[in-house]
């Protein structure tokens, strides 16, 4: 009997210590579990927290971020446009990039230094490269840091957990990381979803590629219209026109390029083909005056003749010093500027004295006060100048009838016409109007005009050949206007300005 008493009690003492013993593995299993799940949750959160990285390149700002997710994707934030969102990866994160800063100054000096586009894209894929494996290697680092939290939370004492719960939040932020790297998928931003404003953006990239079409036609056509201007120079010259001499001088007149870089070689074609002495510029080079938009100076410098610019109501100071850094260049105002032995009288348009880019509707009152004040600086001009250069007709109005020559533009239709003995020539739009050509399906003509003057004592215009490419493309022309011998207007040099307030005040328009 003691023996079967020694032998259940052993059983017993077996039980309870086999007892003691599974209770002490399901609770060393359960902390080792809280373990781990402090260590993700404690990665995880840091990375959340803290991982942002930012990347810069060409002036841009862009801050990378991973964040949980239901559904992995990439998303682009442009604020305050929105976002887009492409479901890129199929791991529970979502890769998150925001722009955070545009810097205008570098871009601009991008643009002056016009790299190549297939530089641009090497130096953009070796940025972005680097700038991933950098934010990869932080969020490592952050997960590592994160890792911490089982350690502290559980008040481990042993150099193992606290060298285990690192390795541990390393290791699953490395191993989330390289489940986007493997299922990433870039074609998934062929089918993007949109939020905020940018959710008219697939209308607005249909029509941006159209617009992109659109430019790579022109340029190709206008490059086969500079090819062309020898041949049908020739051909006009051969036109019945006033005997030419030595004292011959051609002036170049355009207008409204509007930051149309496409038209620089058919500039710089008829600047050469018609043998050009000067340039004269009336305005609107850009269209909103920002001081990125004055790099278009930068095309202009191959034409290498002397450049007059006269400030339309689009453009700024910034694109007025620009203007004045061209070699050649010469932006006068209210003065009488000598170009290839031609005195030319020119004003800015009152709007391109706004400071940066603001509104470029010149108010009545304001063209007024204008044309006022370049009728006092004509008078003040001895002897009279042979041409006044303004960029919106309405500056000159109170000179007409006085003045030989008014140079205009602002209207984008090139046109010659002579009011009361005045020759006023508007070369139109050289660039098409710049964004408005694309806005219609029939496009915007593009044109300039070339002045033929000659000094035998006395200075005449002999004619104006216009050249025009229509809107759609398909056909260049140049008309050859002559101009008769002008009839002097009565007093013309000593005739006293409208008095303010008078009758006599320019025409509103557009």
């Amino acid at each position: 009997m003691e023996e079967r008493a020694a032998e259940l009690a052993g059983t017993k003492e077996g039980a309870r210590s086999a007892g003691a013993r599974l209770r002490r593995a399901l609770r060393g299993l359960a902390v080792a579990l809280v373990w781990v799940a402090l260590a993700v949750v404690g990665a995880g959160w840091c990375v959340t927290s803290f991982g942002e990285r930012g990347v810069h390149w060409r002036g841009m700002e862009v801050r990378l971020a991973l964040r949980p997710a239901r559904e992995g994707g990439t998303r682009i934030e442009l604020p305050p446009l929105g976002a887009i969102r492409a479901a890129t990866h199929r791991a529970p994160v979502e890769l998150v990039a925001t722009l955070r800063r545009v810097s205008l100054d570098t871009l601009r000096e991008t643009i002056a230094e016009a790299p190549s586009r297939s530089d641009l894209e090497r130096e953009f894929r070796a940025t972005s490269a680097q700038a991933l494996r950098s934010f990869g290697a932080w969020c490592v680092a952050m997960g590592a840091l994160g890792g911490l939290l089982a350690p502290l939370a559980l008040r481990s004492r042993r150099p193992a957990g606290w060298l285990g719960g690192p390795l541990l939040g390393a290791a699953a932020t490395g191993a989330l990381l390289l489940a986007v790297v493997r299922g990433y998928d870039l074609d998934a931003f062929e089918r993007p979803r949109y939020t905020g404003s940018l959710r008219e953006a697939p209308s607005i990239l249909a029509a941006a590629r159209d617009a992109f079409a659109r430019v790579d036609t022109l340029s190709q056509r206008l490059t086969a219209a500079a090819h062309g201007i020898g041949r049908l120079y020739s051909r006009i010259d051969r036109m019945a026109a006033p005997p030419r001499n030595g004292n011959a001088i051609a002036l170049l007149h355009i207008s409204d390029l509007h930051n149309n870089r496409a038209a620089a070689g058919l500039i710089r074609a008829l600047a050469e083909e018609f043998g050009v002495a000067a340039v004269v510029n009336t305005g609107d080079l850009t269209d909103f005056g920002y001081p990125v938009e004055a790099q278009l100076w930068e095309v202009l410098k191959g034409i290498r003749r002397p450049h007059l610019f006269v400030p339309g109501n689009h453009d700024s100071p910034e694109v007025i010093e620009a203007m004045r850094r061209l070699p050649g260049g010469l932006v006068p105002d209210h003065e009488v500027a000598t170009v290839a032995g031609l005195r030319i009288l020119a004003a800015p348009d009152p709007s391109a004295g706004r400071a940066g880019a603001g509104n470029v509707d010149t108010a009545p009152a304001a063209m007024t006060a204008a044309a006022e004040r370049l009728a006092r600086a004509f008078d003040a001009a001895q002897p009279p100048p042979d041409i006044v250069a303004v960029h919106d007709r309405r500056q000159a109005a109170l000179l007409i009838g006085r003045a030989r020559v008014v140079l205009c533009g602002h209207t984008h239709t090139n046109s010659v016409a002579i009011e009361q003995g005045t020759v006023v020539a508007n070369a139109g739009s050289t660039g098409a109007a710049g964004a408005r050509y694309l806005d219609r399906p029939e496009g915007v003509p593009l044109s300039a005009s070339v002045l033929h003057f000659e000094r035998n004592g006395a200075l005449r215009l002999l004619w104006i050949d216009r050249v025009v490419l229509e809107g759609t493309l398909g056909e260049m022309t140049v008309t050859r206007t002559a101009i008769p011998p002008p009839t002097p207007p009565a007093a013309q040099a000593g005739r006293a300005s409208p008095a303010p307030g008078s009758a006599a005040r320019p025409p509103s328009g557009p």
